[in-house]
């Protein structure tokens, strides 16, 4: 946990001192492009990833109930019903109440579309910068955070099975930045934006997975 907190505090300092936020949209910006300002966004590829964040929130769903139906019944595993629990809390207050609820509705932070440097009438503000509520709804993106929400997995098989588990967060990783590199070419989220949709989920799951269930040692009970 250290060491993320050293790195999103060394990233977040970066988009403090820097523009790069700015510089990183201005890469999928063009004013004078046919297609808008921001030609890729109807790609079919970032159309799809921003309609799947349901479909993403009903599998996660999904897997949570059936684990804990799996530990219900007789004879059932009671652990998992703990990993359900721990699906079920780490996504809801990670991604539903911390990123949608408290810091995307009351943060204040304009998207890249409506900032003086692409067109809009906003300034931009870096990560974690109040702003008053209204102004604006880009910090953190929610998509990327339903998506990179996915790595619970890792977090329920690093012990019995870490392979699996490596893989789990890899394909986490990918799946979030994949959704979150959509938003900025679409123009609707800055770089910051995403690496934050990643830094709360992970940091979520490990306060529920060390701190409050206590998920390794009911592992190592067996």
């Amino acid at each position: 946990m250290l060491i993320l907190g050293i790195v999103a505090l060394a990233s977040t300092a970066v988009f403090w001192l820097t523009d790069l936020d700015i510089r990183f949209s201005a890469l999928f910006h063009d004013a004078g492009s046919p297609d808008g300002p921001w030609p890729q966004a109807g790609a079919p590829l970032w159309v799809t990833l921003y309609a799947a964040d349901t479909y993403m929130t009903i599998v996660l769903a999904i897997a949570a109930g059936v684990l804990i139906m799996a530990g219900a019944r007789r004879g059932g595993d009671r652990r998992k019903i703990i990993y359900g629990l721990f699906i079920i809390l780490s996504v809801s207050i990670g991604t539903g109440i911390l990123v949608n609820g408290i810091l995307k509705e009351h943060w204040g932070h304009p998207r890249p579309d409506e900032i003086a440097q692409f067109g809009g009438d906003r300034r931009y503000a870096p990560p974690w910068a109040k702003q008053p509520s209204g102004n604006g709804e880009s910090f953190p993106s929610g998509h990327a955070a339903i998506a990179f929400s996915y790595m619970v997995f890792y977090f329920i098989l690093k012990i019995p099975r870490p392979k699996l588990a490596r893989a789990c967060f890899w394909g986490a990783i990918f799946l979030g930045s994949l959704a979150g590199l959509g938003r900025v070419i679409q123009g609707r989220h800055f770089l910051s934006d995403i690496l934050w949709a990643a830094y709360i989920p992970y940091l979520v799951c490990l306060l529920f997975y060390y701190g409050v269930l206590k998920i390794p040692d009911r592992q190592s009970r067996g």
